[in-house]
């Protein structure tokens, strides 16, 4: 996730401050799994952003590459 390394945490530390397992993190990462409103929300607020302004975020890269923001591919859109 492209906001997770700007914000330099590694996975175990967004883990961590977003009450998630690292497993999660490396779950959303790799595409396995979408995440619920509430993972979301506190991804959001783990990385010190506004949950809408992230949410939105998630929606446009899903429209615009037809995949989640939350995955460790990096194309010129990902988040």
């Amino acid at each position: 996730m492209r906001l997770r390394k700007a914000s330099l945490k590694s996975q175990e530390q967004l883990a961590e401050e977003s009450d998630l397992s690292t497993r999660a993190i490396q779950e959303l990462e790799g595409n396995y799994q979408q995440p619920l409103i509430n993972t979301v929300y506190s991804i959001a607020k783990a990385l010190d952003m506004d949950p809408v302004e992230f949410f939105r975020l998630i929606i446009e890269d899903y429209e615009k590459n037809g995949k989640g923001s939350f995955s460790e591919e990096e194309d010129e859109g990902d988040l």
